[in-house]
């Protein structure tokens, strides 16, 4: 499996898991999530677009 395959899975997995909490995906995270799997951002990076989102406190 590739690493783009990887993310994929990954991402694929997060989505499936918040829908059966009850929970949204926005349209920016499903964009920002292509960008992780495409390798053009980092999971790292990833993570800080959605907390910035939400108003919430750098990780980092």
């Amino acid at each position: 499996m590739t690493e783009q395959e990887q993310r994929e899975t990954l991402v694929d997995q997060t989505v499936h898991s918040a829908l059966l909490e009850g929970l949204n995906v926005s349209p920016a995270f499903r964009e920002d999530s292509e960008k992780y799997v495409a390798g053009t951002i980092s999971a790292d990076e990833l993570v800080e677009l959605t907390r910035k989102r939400f108003g919430l406190a750098s990780s980092r």
